[in-house]
């Protein structure tokens, strides 16, 4: 997908992979299809409230050091919604509870 995301509802979601690129980011859920975040330059993130699903674990770097690759790799302990929402540089990731 090379589009601008508006809205983009994601279910049963149990980890997320961010990567940056020369060319732009890259998002997967899962072992889904990447998503190319054109135009973006920034995450901002919004957990429900009382989300029942803790992070277990969360990865943020390079193993090279090379920031051009660098990647965040956040992992839940149990299945949430996640709906992305790009509208201009800054994409909005919510994550709700499964089912929301």
């Amino acid at each position: 997908m090379n589009e601008t995301c508006h809205d983009i509802v994601l279910t049963g979601v149990t980890d997320i992979h961010i990567l940056k690129k020369d060319y732009g980011y890259r998002f997967r859920a899962g072992m889904g299809q990447s998503i190319l975040l054109a135009g973006v330059t920034n995450f901002e993130w919004r957990i429900a409230p009382g989300l029942a699903a803790p992070v277990t674990r969360l990865y943020m770097g390079s193993e090279s050091g090379d920031m051009e690759r660098f990647v965040l790799h956040v992992q839940f302990g149990a299945p949430c919604t996640v709906r992305i929402s790009n509208p201009d540089a800054r994409c909005y990731l919510y994550i709700e509870p499964e089912g929301e």
